[in-house]
């Protein structure tokens, strides 16, 4: 097995376990002990986790981000709901902020019915279903983007 493909088995090992052991390592990949110290220090230095007394844990552990389209999913009456009753404040004309989420996303795609917003946003998907509508005025708020979430 290439040292590659053993970083990458660890790395998902990791994201499963939050931590593992150079022992359950070195089983799981058929490798000596030595190999697994050695892989670990090259992703330590990397800093994709962090080397604990006989193993490793994740560096600074985040749960997986779920998808844009499954949190669009959950909940989505509610949401739908929460969008209908924030348009009913909104006129022709306003200036609106809408941060980034499903919730806004709903909100976003009930605007069609009126013209003439100025709307800032900082969510990429929330700025193209406006400017898609081509009736407002759309200011996108810039930072980094994460690929899953559109935020």
């Amino acid at each position: 097995m290439l040292a590659a493909e053993r970083h990458s088995k660890i790395l998902e090992q990791l994201k499963a376990e939050q931590s593992v052991t150079v022992s359950q390592l070195s089983l799981a990949l058929d490798v000596s002990e030595v190999t697994i110290r050695k892989d670990l220090i090259k992703l330590e230095n990397d800093g994709l986790l962090t080397r604990i007394h006989g193993g490793a844990t994740i560096t600074n552990f985040l749960p997986l981000e779920r998808s844009f389209t499954e949190k669009l999913e959950e909940r989505s009456e509610e949401k739908q709901a929460i969008a209908h009753q924030a348009l009913s404040h909104i006129q022709p004309g306003d200036t609106v902020i809408l941060g980034a989420g499903t919730t806004m996303m709903e909100l976003a795609k009930l605007l069609r019915g009126l013209n003439d917003l100025t709307v800032v946003t900082n969510a990429v998907n929330i700025a193209m279903e406006l400017n898609s509508q081509g009736k407002h005025h759309v200011i996108l708020i810039g930072g980094e983007m994460r690929h899953k979430s559109f935020l």
